[in-house]
Order: C-alpha cells, then sequence, then structure tokens
C-alpha cells in the first residue's frame, strides 16, 4: 500500500527513536531519521538470504566497518491486546551510503532505490500501519476455565 507520496514510505517510532520505514512485500526496512543509517540485516531480509547467510556477510563484511548492534526481542513490549513490533528495530544499523552499497552488492539496489532516493520534506510520511505478526493475529489471550468438581455432598472444589 502507497501513502500520499506515491511509495510505501512511512513514519514510525521503535524504542522512543523515529525512523522512516519502507515496506516492501512484506519486509519492512528502517532508516532513521536522526542520522539517516539504516538496518543493514533488513536490507538482507529483503535479497531473501536465510538467517545464517545474513549473519556471514553481516559479520563478515558489514561489522569490519562503521556500524551499530541494536538488540531487540519482544518480551517487555508485548501486551496482551496488542503486540508492538519493537523487535523489527533491531539488528545492525549502517550509514545511508554504506546501506546502498550492501543493497547493490546483494541484487536488491533496484528493489530499494525508491527509499535510498527518499529525501524528507517538510510534511512527515503518514504513520505505519500497524504490523500483522503471527503475535498480533492471536489475539488477546482467553484465560482457560478452572476445572470444578462437584463432590457427592453438593459442595464445590476448584
Amino acid at each position: 500500500m502507497a501513502n500520499r507520496t506515491g511509495l510505501p514510505i512511512y513514519s514510525a517510532t521503535y524504542s522512543n527513536v523515529p525512523v522512516y520505514e519502507f515496506n516492501l512485500e512484506g519486509n519492512h526496512v528502517m532508516r532513521r531519521r536522526q542520522d539517516d543509517w539504516i538496518n543493514a540485516t533488513h536490507i538482507l531480509k529483503v535479497a531473501n538470504l536465510d538467517k545464517p547467510a545474513r549473519t556471514r556477510i553481516l559479520e563478515r563484511e558489514v561489522q569490519k566497518g562503521i556500524h551499530e548492534k541494536v538488540q531487540g526481542g519482544y518480551g517487555k513490549y508485548q501486551d496482551p491486546y496488542q503486540f508492538i513490533p519493537e523487535f523489527l528495530f533491531s539488528g545492525t544499523w549502517v550509514p545511508l551510503h554504506e546501506g546502498r552499497l550492501l543493497a547493490e552488492r546483494n541484487g536488491v539496489l533496484g528493489k530499494l532505490l525508491p527509499f535510498f532516493d527518499f529525501v524528507p520534506g517538510p510534511i512527515s510520511p503518514p504513520q505505519a500501519p500497524k504490523h500483522q505478526t503471527a503475535a498480533s493475529n492471536k489475539g488477546p489471550k482467553v484465560p482457560k476455565p478452572k476445572k470444578v468438581a462437584l463432590h457427592s455432598h453438593g459442595m464445590f472444589e476448584e
């Protein structure tokens, strides 16, 4: 789905960090607004590389240069009524130029070019739509009914 710019670029905030988010065929690529760094892990996911291949490229190529690793997880961000996808913010972040080179080396620069070429203007892109994940599709957890036994003398027991 595209926003008013005609591109699937949105504004979002994860872990109190404002980002631009590019939705490409269900892959969400993040670019920090404060410094224009991009998530290299997300670029490699767009390239359809499995986790071992992504880890190998990140360790052998990306993390030898200027980068920042952000650890993530769901735990403290889960709410039984709404899933907040803070885990999307985790990964290895690199300057935009380095991310562009990584995308080119892995054959996805053409797909990501609108995001690399995006120049923020005075009006921010709209808020990102809620993410659909396995956790968010489950809905709120409904407690199981307690088993109750009825004794011969008419008393209930939990």
